[in-house]
């Protein structure tokens, strides 16, 4: 998809540039055009010269000024801004090979469309071809020489021809190429910030599907968890091996479908603010803990708790991810014939939860052994 936009971004300023430059080519040609004339006549040169000369150039001055009125209306293709840099070099190799050929003095103005070219083209093939077309006239004019025979244009007209020729072919590439240049770093810092929005609703959408993966983890890990206790509760009461064998199953998937959702809660991000709302505490202490009795008793844990009959106002799911995620932990640091108390104290208008047990605890070196492991 990037590619594709710095693909198009690449050819509308192309095509921006581009035109903008064929439209004020007259403008910096035509004066120069009318010195060098001007030079050859007042310096009495031959006649054929002359004519020569003036005619070519009145023949590429009205090709220049019909682009430009025809671009003001149309949209400039690649294509055709190639075809116009051909064109101009085959006509420069005219009007050097009419008037000295490798000595005029305008042979300079043959490098004009060949900077535009590569600026606009760079290395590709069009570059290529731009290249080859400099580099066809100059053999041309190396092969075949002078067509008029005449004497080479004499001084000080000659260097008034290179100077302006040197000129109009700076002023050409200034506007040309600058243009180009600066439609490269607006096209650069367009799709630099088109690249940073995609960046940045990529993060967004990764969020969200976070934010969702943990929700969905949180919603599900405890009542896998309840679930798993009933089954080893069942599990421990029955004497039917078949149906032992297919409870260990059920209890294996069960385990192996907490892993998954403790992973996804480990990649999680903090969800939406807090749902406060008035709770019974008592009654839903007693409903915590009975989601977790099963777990206990097919352990062989004691699970007893303790709670003041009052109204508490708390975020309901959180909490309850919160205390039975303490009480998980606890029950599976403990072994049987341990025990695991959750109890709440009021202390001045703050509640106080406690979720303790009497298991062996975390064994020593373990906690930095899986920092370690964390952390690299």
């Amino acid at each position: 998809m990037l590619d594709a936009t710095a693909q198009s971004l690449r050819a509308a300023q192309i095509r921006g540039e581009g035109a903008a430059s064929l439209r004020i080519r007259p403008v910096i040609v035509g004066p120069g055009m009318l010195v060098i004339t001007t030079a050859l006549w007042m310096s009495g040169e031959p006649r054929q010269r002359l004519v020569v000369t003036a005619a070519s150039l009145f023949v590429m001055f009205s090709f220049f000024c019909s682009e430009a009125i025809f671009f003001r209306r149309r949209e400039l293709t690649e294509g055709y801004l190639l075809t116009s840099m051909l064109i101009t070099l085959f006509g420069l190799n005219v009007v050097c090979a009419g008037t000295g050929g490798l000595n005029n003095p305008v042979l300079v103005l043959l490098f004009a469309p060949t900077g535009v070219g590569l600026a606009a083209f760079g290395t590709g093939p069009s570059g290529h071809a731009i290249v080859r077309g400099l580099l066809v006239s100059l053999v041309l004019l190396a092969l075949f020489g002078e067509l008029d025979h005449l004497p080479a244009i004499a001084s000080p007209i000659r260097e008034v021809m290179t100077v302006g020729s040197t000129i109009v072919c700076g002023v050409l590439l200034y506007f040309a190429v600058g243009k180009l240049s600066d439609a490269y770093l607006s096209a650069g810092g367009a799709l630099h910030r088109t690249r940073q929005t995609l960046l940045d609703e990529a993060t967004l959408r990764a969020r969200d599907l976070e934010a969702v993966g943990g929700r969905v983890a949180h919603e599900l890990k405890n009542p896998l968890a309840a679930g798993k206790g009933f089954f080893e509760l069942v599990r421990k009461n029955s004497d039917d091996s078949r149906q032992s064998e297919r409870l260990d199953v059920a209890i294996s998937e069960l385990e192996r479908m907490n892993v998954t959702l403790g992973d996804c809660l480990a990649f999680s991000k903090p969800l939406a603010a807090l749902a406060l709302e008035a709770i019974a505490l008592q009654e839903w202490i007693v409903d915590l803990v009975a989601a977790s009795e099963g777990s206990a008793s097919a352990a062989g844990i004691s699970l007893s708790h303790s709670c003041p009959a009052l109204l508490w106002t708390a975020d309901r799911p959180r909490l309850w991810d919160a205390l039975s995620n303490l009480l998980n932990n606890a029950l599976a640091a403990c072994r049987h014939g341990d025990e695991v108390s959750l109890r709440c104290e009021l202390e001045d208008e703050a509640l106080r939860i406690v979720v303790s047990d009497s298991g062996e605890g975390v064994q020593t070196g373990y906690m930095v052994d899986e920092m370690d492991r964390v952390h690299g």
